[in-house]
C-alpha cells in the first residue's frame, strides 16, 4: 500500500507532466499574447463594465432600454470577433479538458478499487442511498471534484477587472 507521501510524490509528476502538456504550452502562449492585446482587454474590460451596469439597474428594479441592449451586443461582437479572446478562450477550454481527464482517470480508478471493497464509494458522507459513487447526494450529477477548478476566469492575469 502505497504511503501519503508516495502518492504526493506522484501526484508532482503528474503536475509536472501537466506543466509540459501542450495543452499548458498553448494556455500560456494564448496569455501572454493576451496580456498584450491593449485592443482585447480594453474590449473585455467595456463589455464586463456594461454587463455590471446592467446588472445593477436590474436588481434596483430599473428598466434595461433597447439602446443598452443594443450596446452589450455590440460590446459583446467585439469581444467575440477578438482572435486574441477566442484563441485564449480555445485554450483555456482544452486545458480544463486534460483536467478534467485526469480528474476523471484519478476517481474511476479510487472508485473501482472502492468498489471492489464493498461498495464504500456510494456510501461515504454526502452520498444518498442508492446514489451511484461519487454523485452529488441525490441529484444524478458528478459531485464537484476537489482536484480541479474549472473556474479559470481568475487565470487571465486580471484582465477584464
Amino acid at each position: 500500500m502505497p504511503s501519503t507521501q508516495e502518492i504526493l510524490d506522484e501526484a508532482k509528476k503528474v503536475g509536472q507532466m501537466v506543466a509540459e502538456h501542450d495543452a499548458t504550452k498553448k494556455l500560456e502562449s494564448a496569455l501572454k499574447t493576451l496580456e498584450s492585446d491593449t485592443d482585447a482587454q480594453q474590449a473585455i474590460t467595456d463589455f464586463n463594465r456594461h454587463l455590471q451596469a446592467l446588472a445593477q439597474k436590474e436588481q434596483a428594479g430599473k428598466p434595461i432600454e433597447v439602446q443598452d441592449k443594443q450596446k452589450l451586443e455590440s460590446l459583446q461582437q467585439a469581444v467575440v470577433m477578438n482572435l486574441n479572446l477566442r484563441n485564449f478562450q480555445t485554450a483555456q477550454m482544452d486545458y480544463v479538458d486534460l483536467l478534467r481527464k485526469i480528474d476523471e482517470a484519478i476517481t474511476s480508478e479510487s472508485s473501482d478499487a472502492l468498489s471492489a471493497i464493498g461498495g464504500a464509494a456510494g456510501s461515504g458522507p454526502g452520498s444518498a442511498p442508492g446514489s451511484a459513487p461519487g454523485s452529488a447526494a441525490g441529484s444524478g450529477e458528478p459531485a464537484a471534484s476537489p482536484l480541479i477548478n474549472p473556474d479559470l476566469s481568475g487565470g487571465m492575469g486580471g484582465l477584464g477587472r
